[in-house]
């Protein structure tokens, strides 16, 4: 995990419930029920991107509301 976008692997930590104070460690430096948290957690991110859309572009967006108006 450590060529991972850093906010990302900040998002899996906080998804996995581990404290921000341990976001900078590798995962073989965890706890093993912390390791098991994040595991749980990617298998929770994976279920839940195989509900999102296969393809999603701005153009599928509402216009912004003119603020002008």
């Amino acid at each position: 995990m450590q060529k991972t976008d850093p906010q990302m692997k900040g998002a899996l930590y906080y998804l996995a419930g581990i404290e921000r104070k341990k976001h900078d460690l590798e995962f073989k430096q965890l706890y093993p029920e912390e390791q098991i948290n994040i595991i749980d957690a990617i298998n929770r991110l994976r279920a839940t991107v195989s509900l999102l859309p296969d393809r999603v572009t701005y153009i599928d967006c509402d216009p912004l509301p003119n603020k002008t108006e």
